[in-house]
């Protein structure tokens, strides 16, 4: 019994080290095989980058690198009213199911906003969603209102389908949702950092008119965001030099809205 044991074990060890040396084998055999036919399997498409990715990355050899922190001294600090939570606009975050008239959920957050004072830290407004919206829309936009409950489809892929907005044609934040969440952040005394809608662009760059809408409006409604972000991640589809003409028109925009800021 014993000895068929031991039969069993070197047959196993063999196995294994046989599927090792072939993984080894195949991925050498690869290696070679790439440089000669890669261009030929996917020309001028999308999987044709990918594939000169991982050809890339296959073909690249391991770099070492030695990092030394120096921790005598203390370099910066973080606020500590950075950051303390987010509401998310993107569809499947179910932010346009969100009540903010809801006393549960005005209780759960202000229990949040307190338990952070006395910094009373910072609640984000954004996400990928909110780099397609469209702010008061009311026809003009071409976009109408979405109805609390109403079931919008799950995001399949964020930089393809965060283009559709499945009620109208086009993502909304009507000017009654945007009251609302106006109404909410000043129950909370939080002070509030909200992401604009950097695809709604004017050929390469980013058009602001309706950003000016947006913080109009809220002026009117005596609000005034502590800050702003312009693009979630939007690495892969904006370039570098145009996010920077960005940034200088909402630059020239806030100068413009707040002369005189506090």
């Amino acid at each position: 019994m014993a000895a068929a044991k031991v039969h069993l074990g070197r047959i196993a060890s063999a196995v294994l080290l046989f599927g090792l040396v072939s993984i080894f084998f195949l991925i050498y055999l690869q290696l070679q095989y790439l440089p000669e036919h890669s261009e030929q399997r996917d020309e001028g498409g999308a999987s044709s980058e990918l594939w000169k990715t991982i050809k890339e990355v296959l073909k690249s050899k391991p770099k070492h690198y030695v990092v030394q922190t120096e921790v005598s001294a203390v370099r910066a600090e973080t606020s500590s009213r950075f950051l303390c939570w987010t509401i998310d606009l993107t569809d499947d975050r179910e932010f346009f199911d969100l009540d903010f008239r809801d006393n549960d959920l005005r209780f759960l957050a202000r229990e949040l906003a307190v338990a952070s004072s006395p910094f009373s830290c910072f609640v984000r407004i954004g996400g990928t969603g909110a780099d397609y919206l469209t702010y008061l829309g009311n026809g003009t936009h071409g976009c109408r209102e979405h109805s609390i409950g109403q079931v919008l489809p799950s995001r399949i892929d964020a930089y393809a389908q965060q283009k559709k907005y499945y009620v109208g044609g086009e993502r909304c934040l009507t000017k009654e949702r945007l009251d609302g969440l106006i109404s909410f952040l000043k129950y909370l005394r939080t002070p509030a950092i909200f992401g604009l809608n950097i695809e709604r662009r004017n050929g390469s760059r980013w058009d602001p008119a309706n950003a000016r809408e947006l913080l109009n409006h809220a002026q009117s409604r005596n609000y005034h965001f502590a800050g702003l972000q312009l693009g979630n991640e939007v690495n892969l589809e904006i370039s570098a030099e145009d996010h920077v003409a960005d940034l200088e028109r909402l630059t020239e925009l806030l100068r413009e809205l707040y002369p005189n800021p506090r």
